[in-house]
């Protein structure tokens, strides 16, 4: 008893300021474990749809546009605005993001996708004959 009473002054600052501490990073971990599953569909390919076929996902279907100038639906500061992720986590359809640059939605889905958001999906050229316009030609020169 006679050492709480000794150290009673540093238990009633510590204590407050371990607790405020423990509230500032807790909740800040937006991010779901589990990497490796949140990767399998990139790696696999599966979270790719070509851009003719979206409409065949069937259920709803929620078409971002990513990234992409003044009339994009989804800009890189709503990535981790926590009501923009609750609103597309809410959503219960698939999700494709749209861009004219590959990275910049792969970039959000892969954010996303971290955040526990389900169902999403990238709108590639694949499957467009875009892929395949030019014929690959090897170098004939036999190198310098």
């Amino acid at each position: 008893m006679r050492i709480l009473k000794r150290y009673s002054f540093l238990l009633y600052v510590l204590l407050p300021v371990i607790a405020l501490i423990m509230l500032r990073y807790l909740p800040g971990n937006h991010f779901h474990p589990g990497a490796r599953k949140n990767a399998t569909p990139a790696l696999t390919g599966e979270n790719l749809v070509s851009r003719d076929s979206i409409e065949f996902l069937g259920g709803d279907i929620l078409v971002l546009t990513a990234l992409t100038g003044e009339k994009a639906d989804l800009q890189p500061s709503d990535l981790h605005e926590r009501r923009e992720v609750r609103r597309l986590k809410k959503f219960k359809g698939k999700i494709v993001l749209l861009s004219e640059n590959p990275s910049e939605a792969a970039m959000a889905w892969m954010i996303l996708a971290q955040q526990g958001v389900r169902d999403l999906y990238i709108a590639t050229d694949i499957g467009s004959g875009r892929e395949l316009k030019y014929k690959f030609r090897p170098d004939t020169t036999g190198g310098i």
